[in-house]
């Protein structure tokens, strides 16, 4: 890795009440890994007594999707021209992916939740090359969900 960084951010998507949803799909390039190291989630809910989301980070196979791509931004050298973030990613599932493992799960607040959670060096989360990580919340009830992936290449 060159040490890269970019990220993903996703604005306000609505999350299904009872419903899990991959609020992402991050596709590594062929022949080349990313590391995961941070993710920052919000909710916006209204109620302190609502249920919280489960969050979960995992690996995945296929699944349908819209087209509707989410642009990686360059965060440490914006005005790089000889490089190009490589990694893409989607968003609006119109069929589930298949799940194969499960890397991370935690509840998280839906009534004001925010929290950024960093990977230290040597334990992000690897991507390898060619292969799919998803981002799937399942809320009791429908809530809004902002999310951004920050990574390495």
């Amino acid at each position: 890795m060159a040490r890269l960084q970019g990220s993903f951010a996703l604005a306000p998507t609505s999350i299904t009440g009872g419903t899990p949803q991959t609020l992402i799909q991050i596709a590594a390039p062929t022949n080349q890994r990313l590391a995961i190291t941070q993710l920052i989630l919000s909710f916006d809910g209204t109620n302190s007594a609502n249920t919280p989301a489960t969050v979960k980070v995992e690996r995945q196979t296929g699944g349908t999707f819209t087209n509707t791509a989410v642009a990686p931004k360059k965060i440490n050298d914006p005005s790089g021209t000889g490089e190009t973030l490589q990694a893409v990613a989607h968003t609006a599932v119109t069929a589930e992916p298949t799940e194969s493992d499960v890397l991370a799960e935690f509840v998280f607040p839906v009534f004001g939740g925010f929290g950024s959670i960093p990977y230290p060096l040597f334990q992000e989360i690897v991507v390898p090359g060619g292969t799919l990580l998803g981002i799937k919340i399942a809320a009791a009830q429908t809530v809004n969900c902002s999310l951004t992936v920050i990574y390495e290449e």
